[in-house]
C-alpha cells in the first residue's frame, strides 16, 4: 500500500500544534476575563433596604379658639350674647346709672379706668346695643372730623354688618367728640328688625382710654357674637 506524505494527509504536526496553542490562549484569555468580571461584581455595593417600623405620624395641630375661657354675657332685651376677655370689666357701680341704661347694653374696658363711669361724662371704651328699629342715637356722623375713613361689609353668623373705622381729626372739643388722633370703629348689624350698634374708642396716648385692644373688640364682634 502507498504511504501517504505529510501534505497529503491535510494536516501536519507544526498546524496542530498551533491550533493548541490558539486553543489554550483562548482559555486563557477567557478565565481571565472570567475572573476580572467577578471581582468586579464583589467591589459592588449591594443595596440595602432599611425597613423603618413605628413612625410616629404627625397631624397638623388644631388652632386653638382664644375665646374659649372668655366670660360668656347674654342680654335678653338686647336680644343677643357674646363672649369676652374675662379680665375685662364691666362698670362698677351700675346703680348711679339710669335703670334703663343696662337692658339693651353692654359696656366693657379692658379695665376700670376705661369702661363707662355712671353719672358721669366718660362713656367708655366699648358698647354694644341694641335698638328695635330705630338707628336714631345709635350710629356714628362720620361725615366729617375725620380722617382715613374705611368702610366694609363683614358677615357675621349669616348676618350682614357695616364696619366703619376712622381717626378724629379737628372736632370742635364739645361733650361727645374726641381728641385728634383718637381711634373710632362702628360696627351697624340689622337682624329680626333690630338694629345693632358696637363702638370702639382709643385716645392717644396720654389719654384715656388708650389700650391698645381693638383686635379683641373685632374678635367679640365676629366670632362670638350671636342674635337670638
Amino acid at each position: 500500500m502507498r504511504r501517504l506524505k505529510n501534505d497529503e494527509t491535510g494536516f501536519s504536526p507544526v498546524i496542530l500544534i498551533m491550533a493548541l496553542v490558539i486553543i489554550l490562549l483562548i482559555g486563557v484569555v477567557g478565565f481571565m476575563v472570567y475572573r476580572n468580571h467577578i471581582k468586579t461584581i464583589a467591589t459592588i455595593p449591594k443595596a440595602t433596604t432599611k425597613v423603618v417600623t413605628n413612625v410616629p405620624v404627625t397631624s397638623k395641630p388644631v388652632e386653638s379658639d382664644p375665646t374659649t375661657a372668655w366670660t360668656v354675657f347674654k342680654s335678653e332685651k338686647g336680644q343677643f350674647s357674646l363672649k369676652y376677655p374675662s379680665n375685662w370689666v364691666q362698670p362698677l357701680h351700675p346703680e348711679l346709672c339710669g335703670p334703663e341704661t343696662f337692658v339693651r347694653s353692654l359696656y366693657l374696658g379692658p379695665d376700670a379706668n376705661s369702661v363707662l363711669k355712671c353719672g358721669s361724662d366718660f362713656f367708655g371704651q366699648i358698647d354694644i346695643t341694641s335698638s328695635p328699629g330705630q338707628k336714631s342715637g345709635l350710629t356714628y356722623d362720620f361725615s366729617s372730623g375725620y380722617k382715613n375713613l374705611i368702610k366694609r361689609t363683614v358677615v357675621v353668623n349669616g348676618v350682614n354688618a357695616t364696619r366703619t373705622s376712622g381717626i378724629a381729626s379737628g372736632q370742635p372739643q364739645s361733650l361727645g367728640s374726641y381728641v385728634d388722633g383718637t381711634v373710632v370703629v362702628e360696627y351697624i348689624f340689622t337682624n329680626s328688625g333690630n338694629i345693632y350698634a358696637a363702638h370702639y374708642t382709643q385716645t392717644p396716648a396720654g389719654n384715656n382710654p388708650s389700650q391698645d385692644v381693638l383686635a379683641d373688640f373685632d374678635l367679640i364682634l365676629t366670632k362670638t357674637l350671636s342674635f337670638n
